[in-house]
């Protein structure tokens, strides 16, 4: 399998690498073979060769330097988030694949257009909570962090159904998008880290021929913090 970690050396807060590492451990652990490949700006990107892409999050700055560049793509990332590819965008790096990023100091950036929502920016206020997240595509609820200065508008296809934490706004339910199989999100951790359940559906999406019969997380210590921190936040 063909890992693409996109923009590594600088869209790669929170320790958001932690992600494709924990990805790969597993996935070796599973006995299957892993090729991590790390693109960054002026490097040659062919999206069709890859079983799964990740991007991080970054600061607002390095936000559009990333969506910049990857404006080259656009017709070819469109055209693999259709083929089913796994996608995982986190943090602001998914407000990226959105229609507008309005910013603090007024300026509008148009998106890639991908997805049809609008990214509004503050200067003035910044949301850094704990919660807790629901999704169909998971039969355990989600743990993350979210740290961020900003809010999204008009998402249809939410992702996650908030029950403790911030949403996509203020008093927003919903959190994060899904499209096909690009999953968006401004919870960090790193979040493939903190929830193992998480992953393993993630590595089972992966694994479309499925190949691998026992694509499962045997980490005790793993799945023992994830249970811990779920019980305190719950309280």
């Amino acid at each position: 399998m063909k890992i693409l970690h996109l923009y590594h050396d600088f869209m790669n807060l929170y320790g958001d690498i932690g992600n494709v590492l924990i990805l790969c451990h597993h996935l070796k652990k599973c006995g299957v073979n892993v090729i991590l490949e790390k693109k960054s700006l002026k490097e040659k990107i062919i999206f069709f060769e890859y079983d799964f892409i990740y991007i991080g999050s970054g600061t607002e700055r390095n936000q559009k330097i990333a969506l910049h560049d990857l404006k080259n793509y656009k017709e070819e990332i469109l055209k693999t988030i259709e083929r089913g590819t796994p996608f995982l965008a986190t943090g602001n790096s998914f407000e990226i694949f959105g229609s507008k990023i309005h910013s603090a100091s007024g300026e509008i950036f148009d998106g890639l257009s991908i997805l049809k929502f609008d990214t509004i920016e503050h200067n003035d206020k910044r949301i850094a909570e704990n919660g807790i997240y629901e999704t169909e595509f998971c039969r355990k609820p989600l743990v993350g962090f979210i740290n961020k200065c900003s809010e999204i508008r008009d998402i249809d296809n939410h992702l996650f159904k908030v029950k403790v934490g911030p949403g996509d706004f203020p008093n927003s339910s919903f959190e994060g998008v899904r499209h096909f199989n690009f999953f968006g999100t401004h919870l960090i951790g790193p979040i493939l880290v903190r929830n193992p359940y998480f992953l393993e559906k993630f590595m089972e999406l992966i694994d479309k021929n499925n190949n691998f019969k026992n694509l499962k997380i045997k980490d005790m210590y793993a799945i023992k913090s994830y249970e811990l921190t779920l019980n305190n936040l719950k309280i």
